[in-house]
């Protein structure tokens, strides 16, 4: 039974993944070409725009760094006195071709994949899985001029 189960459960992912989730897009893109901090300025889910508020379009990925540190401070979430605070944390990231893999300590087990779907020298389109079935949550960056 237990067999029979896991089968199930292989061919359901199999089965729920889009051909674009999976393929292999032949593009690749270096720590060079993200480097910088970059400010959240869309985001979707399953394909319906949320509205972000100010806390959240103040949120910033910050990659630098020879040893591939990477920054977010994430402003996603309000006190008692309906102020924004920030959430700042620091971890590493590895780019294979177009995905970038975060975790907590460099070379520690991977926490987070994310997809570059696109990359400019302005703009920077994640994402991110929330289950087996594809990347469903898309968040639109906007380089920050330094």
């Amino acid at each position: 039974m237990k067999k029979i189960t896991l089968l199930l459960l292989f061919f359901l992912s199999l089965s729920g993944c889009s051909e674009d989730d999976t393929k292999d897009t032949g593009i690749t893109y270096s720590k060079e070409e993200i480097q910088g901090t970059w400010a959240l300025k869309r985001e979707t889910i399953e394909g319906v725009e949320t509205t972000l508020n100010t806390c959240r379009l103040n949120e910033r990925h910050t990659f630098s760094g020879s040893v591939s540190t990477m920054l977010l401070n994430s402003f996603n979430g309000t006190t008692g006195t309906n102020e924004c605070y920030m959430k700042s944390e620091t971890g590493y990231f590895v780019i294979e071709k177009d995905k970038i893999f975060f975790s907590e300590e460099e070379g520690a087990k991977v926490s987070l994949i994310m997809k570059v779907m696109k990359l400019t020298n302005t703009k920077l389109v994640l994402g991110i899985p929330i289950d087996i079935f594809g990347y469903k949550v898309i968040q639109e960056f906007e380089k920050v001029q330094e």
